[in-house]
């Protein structure tokens, strides 16, 4: 069972995680002039993810060098099943390039349309194990009958399409199948799985869509799953209004597949009251090392807050660069405050962790503590390098990618997010190749050729390319564009172009530079929304709250986001606190609560192309 599948089912009738008082999050970003080497929190678990559902079912008992065996003794068509029952195997175990040359040499053409329909299954979900979508979806379509599909091959058939669809954005036809797979399913921790994952590509889809959808379908379970999904969408921040709806629901839809998450969604929010805030106290530095982050902050919650059509006058801001951060916070309570966001230093930041008598209203900080148990009215988001690490790992895992090289600078900042990365990596059955800590101002030239093994020759000779190394498949790089334009080249010039390149948002200023940017072609690298959103928008949101701030607008592009999020999640808390799993899309990305007072983000994924980032799925 998974994690995501453990946690949903233990809290389904639990009430322990919800507290009687109002609920904040807090957001965070873990650069290093705000927090050193900061703190890494996995939180994946909650993230949208679209697994093989046929993959969890462990269909092939015996080793694929045992069906190869068995094969090899047997006859025409005994023999072909048996090598498609080791391909099985193979795509059980993750060893898909093994299972593609395996099932690249079986004949069906002449065998029972049994046989041949089974290759393509297998063909299909290689080729979506290897992020084609499209190719699978080609495949499926060449099964013969499939109306005569067995039991099994029926699962492997809609689970498959279901995959393949969600992969391409077709969330609507996704669920299709996923309602066709439900009666196929005889295990009930995969229908859990089933039902959940039909439940977060709802969440992909705009409440405008999701009425078009309604209105469209015939369906009544289809229509009950969209009528739920609506219902908490719109009124997840009413807690009142989203009780009465899904009592409503569930008498119309008595029997409905989504009645547990009705039931689970009711739990969580027996306890949870709205919140509209009419004064805000902002704590963050505005004066000493720390006045640019802080000010970045400051502009994008008041922006956000006009946006809204809140006045400056809701907002107190008090300047944390100097005092004590307790006499602060308890000065911001007692001039009435009723939402505190910040402070903004970890340091700070944790003084308000250590101390459960002294937050009294919720507190939206924005820096992580360390992992303790916190005050009932705070809790923490990372949005931090380490997190970013972590995602690297989950996509290029989901890529079929194995043995990775990680490039990173020296010192506890750059190895720390290195670690985070193993670590992720380590746990999903990659293997670290090899590792490369560098200093910032150092020649890359002969580091990267040993890293290469490219030791013979002086230049692009024969030696120097047959001695290039073959035993990775992708680069984790953690560098800023000055460093990454010395690096990426490099890979080129010594004949491993051809390995990918993963990064953290690092590698990225903020600002399109084609010119710059063009030896990072090929680069993938993940950041948050805002920083692909429209430029002149961004800019003039700058210049309505700050002047100066233009001329700084690359380095603290992703600050200035931070404190518009923070605004904008200190209004509508009750939205993470109900239906966590839902998430909410912000511009520092698509935000999601934990039971542990956490919230992660899922970050956009991009690709150099020309020089420019162009957005990936």
């Amino acid at each position: 069972m998974s994690t995501w599948t453990k946690w949903f089912s233990r809290n389904l009738t639990s009430n322990s995680l919800f507290r009687k008082n109002h609920t904040i999050f807090l957001l965070f970003l873990c650069f290093g002039i705000l927090s050193g080497c900061g703190m890494g929190t996995s939180s994946s678990w909650l993230q949208p993810s679209s697994p093989l559902l046929a993959k969890k079912i462990q269909r092939y008992p015996k080793s694929a060098d045992t069906y190869i065996e068995l094969a090899q003794k047997s006859e025409s068509p005994e023999k072909e099943k048996y090598q498609l029952d080791a391909v099985g195997r193979l795509i059980q175990d993750d060893s898909l390039s093994r299972a593609e040359e395996l099932l690249q040499q079986i004949q069906t053409t002449h065998l029972p349309v049994e046989l041949t329909n089974q290759k393509l299954l297998l063909k299909s979900k290689i080729e979506l194990a290897n992020s084609k979508p499209e190719q699978a979806l080609s495949t499926l379509g060449d099964i013969q009958q499939v109306n005569t599909l067995t039991e099994e091959q029926n699962f492997d058939y809609h689970s498959t399409l279901a995959d393949a669809y969600a992969k391409q954005g077709n969330y609507f036809y996704s669920i299709q199948q996923r309602i066709k797979l439900e009666p196929l399913i005889h295990d009930p921790n995969l229908t859990t799985s089933n039902q959940q994952q039909i439940w977060q590509t709802l969440s992909e889809i705009s409440p405008e869509q999701l009425h078009s959808l309604e209105l469209e379908t015939n369906q009544k379970e289809l229509k009950g799953w969209v009528q739920l999904a609506s219902l908490v969408k719109e009124k997840s921040d009413q807690p009142s209004a989203l009780k009465t709806g899904i009592k409503e629901w569930m008498s119309r839809y008595p029997e409905h597949p989504a009645t547990p998450i009705a039931q689970y969604t009711l739990s969580r929010i027996e306890n949870v009251h709205s919140i509209e805030a009419n004064k805000i106290a902002l704590l963050v530095p505005l004066n000493g090392p720390l006045s640019l982050p802080g000010k970045a902050v400051r502009d994008g919650f008041i922006a956000a807050a006009k946006n809204a059509g809140k006045g400056e006058d809701k907002v107190q801001t008090y300047d944390t660069s100097t005092g004590d951060i307790k006499t602060l916070y308890q000065q911001a309570v007692q001039n009435g405050a009723e939402v505190i966001v910040g402070p903004l230093d970890k340091n700070k930041v944790q003084t308000l962790a250590d101390d459960s008598n002294l937050v009294t209203v919720p507190t939206l900080a924005l820096n992580y503590s360390a992992p303790a148990r916190l005050p009932n009215n705070l809790y923490e988001i990372g949005i931090s390098p380490q997190d970013e690490a972590a995602q690297v790992a989950a996509k290029a895992s989901q890529q079929g990618y194995k043995n990775a090289i990680v490039i990173a600078p020296s010192g506890a900042w750059g190895q720390g997010i290195a670690e985070t990365f193993a670590d992720q990596w380590k746990k999903q059955g990659g293997r670290i190749a090899d590792r490369m800590a560098y200093s910032p101002k150092q020649n890359f030239t002969k580091p990267i050729k040993q890293l290469l093994h490219a030791y013979n020759g002086k230049g692009r000779g024969k030696s120097a390319r047959g001695g290039s190394r073959h035993d990775v498949d992708m680069v984790f790089l953690v560098a800023t564009p000055s460093v990454a334009r010395q690096v990426v080249p490099l890979f080129k010039f010594y004949y491993a172009g051809n390995i990918p390149i993963y990064a953290t948002s690092l590698v990225y200023n903020g600002t399109p530079e084609p010119a710059l940017d063009r030896d990072l072609n090929g680069v993938i690298f993940c950041d948050m929304p805002w920083v692909f959103e429209d430029g002149g928008n961004l800019e003039k949101n700058y210049e309505q709250t700050s002047p100066q701030w233009p001329s700084a607008l690359n380095r603290y592009t992703r600050l200035y986001a931070l404190g518009f999020d923070a605004f904008n999640l200190s209004q509508q808390l009750t939205r993470l606190d109900t239906s966590p799993e839902l998430g909410i899309s912000a511009h520092t990305g698509k935000l999601y609560a934990n039971a542990d007072h956490r919230v992660s983000r899922q970050l956009q994924w991009a690709k150099f192309q020309n020089g420019t980032p162009e957005i990936i799925s």
